[in-house]
């Protein structure tokens, strides 16, 4: 399997199968039954990350969006919104859950007089705690 140069992700479904010595393959064709059966299927994603891993991001202009220019998934929890002219303890956070993939884009909450967004995100790679940019 080749490197991506970007994240990658695969969903991979398991199935059970019937065993040879089974009863319903070996009365196959020879008699009319009427049992029920429920077949589970399970599905996981796998994700493989790229050769070389990469955060870039950028705003659109305007600043509305949030832009992934990089590699790999961004997993954005949390939003700060800086006022001008107020104290850090101002900041207002609005709260997020949302996975952020390479060339796609974030719509920031409404920015109104403020000099200073604050982005906070974990990183699935390195599995650090929250950072900021």
């Amino acid at each position: 399997m080749n490197i991506p140069e970007t994240e990658q992700i695969y969903r991979v479904m398991f199935e059970g199968v019937l065993s040879p010595d089974d009863p319903a393959l070996s009365n196959a064709g020879k008699k009319i039954t009427t049992d029920v059966s429920v077949n589970l299927v399970w599905g996981i994603l796998v994700t493989v990350p790229p050769r070389n891993p990469q955060i870039s991001t950028s705003l659109t202009k305007y600043h509305k969006k949030l832009k992934n220019k990089g590699n790999r998934r961004i997993k954005i929890i949390d939003v700060g919104l800086c006022h001008q002219g107020k104290p850090e303890t101002a900041r207002q956070w609005k709260t997020d859950n949302i996975n952020l993939f390479p060339e796609r884009q974030y719509h920031l909450p409404l920015i109104k007089n403020q000099d200073k967004i604050i982005i906070k995100y974990k990183s699935w790679l390195e599995k650090t705690k929250p950072t900021s940019f």
